[in-house]
């Protein structure tokens, strides 16, 4: 880090595509340079204890990208690539996903990609994509939220926070959907998410919405926990039947031309509109 310490730049490389594998034995907090970019054709992994410190951080890599140290990142972006290669990241504090020295968002080739705060929220402004692999983005601390302006695309998509959960004019792209939320609402009202399954779903006594648009139907394979449940889709049959739903309130559920099948094991009362053909 010393050395690094003394190098003035606008964007600090350090190595190539062809590199090889690269371990941070150190922590690196380059003084003179704002955005830090981790490039080879390898591995990226860390010691213990041995921290990245970057504003703007870029990592490309043709191997498996390690970094669950207590890492300080503003904004970060990465390209993985490699069969199944996998990302994960873990920040201390608030963290963005956006666009560092020409690469943006977050990608792999069907490889998982996980991205977790101690204590911080979650922003995503740039697209995640994990192919055929899993999402996780977990926003932890207290009153720490997950906002969500960039698209999410994997097998499955695993959402937690300590706040709320919003979607703005990104898409949520996936086979399944877990969230866990007690402590705020979740909103996902893009007009092209594309969600075959829910998950285990669970935000306490607090809201969800969803806006899904799959023409194949949306089934469950978790159960569903909330205080109001909002919903659209009319564009295919909706099968939530888990056995240990527990909803309290149905809000909007608007499932026009389609059918709506609903099992719930605690009293259920309605301040919003049903519509459907059949309920």
């Amino acid at each position: 880090d010393t050395e690094l310490d003394t190098i003035t730049a606008g964007v600090l490389r350090i190595g190539k595509s062809d590199s090889g594998a690269i371990t941070v034995s150190n922590s690196i907090s380059p003084a003179l340079t704002s955005t830090l970019s981790l490039i080879n054709g390898s591995s990226i992994s860390q010691s213990a204890a041995a921290l990245i410190n970057s504003f703007y951080l870029r990592i490309s890599s043709g191997g498996v990208v390690t970094l669950n140290e207590s890492n300080n990142v503003n904004t970060i972006a990465a390209d993985v690539t490699g069969i199944t290669n996998s990302f994960a990241f873990t920040n201390t504090a608030a963290i963005t996903v956006g666009t560092v020295d020409g690469v943006s968002g977050i990608s792999t080739v069907d490889g998982d990609i996980n991205i977790d705060t101690l204590n911080g929220s979650i922003i995503v402004n740039q697209a995640v994509n994990a192919g055929a692999g899993e999402v996780t983005l977990a926003a932890n601390g207290t009153n720490r939220f997950l906002s969500l302006n960039g698209n999410l695309v994997g097998s499955t998509v695993n959402l937690s926070s300590t706040s709320t959960i919003s979607q703005a004019t990104s898409d949520i792209i996936a086979g399944t959907l877990n969230v866990t939320n007690t402590n705020g609402d979740v909103s996902l009202f893009s007009s092209s998410n594309d969600i075959d399954v829910l998950g285990t779903i669970d935000v306490g006594t607090n809201t969800f919405g969803l806006t899904d648009h799959v023409a194949s139907g949306v089934t469950q394979s978790g159960p569903l926990t909330a205080g109001t449940f909002t919903y659209t889709n009319n564009l295919g049959t909706t099968t939530l039947t888990n056995a240990a739903n527990a909803v309290s309130n149905f809000g909007n559920i608007l499932t026009s031309g389609q059918t709506f099948n609903f099992t719930n094991t605690v009293d259920l009362a309605q301040t919003g509109t049903l519509t459907a053909d059949n309920f």
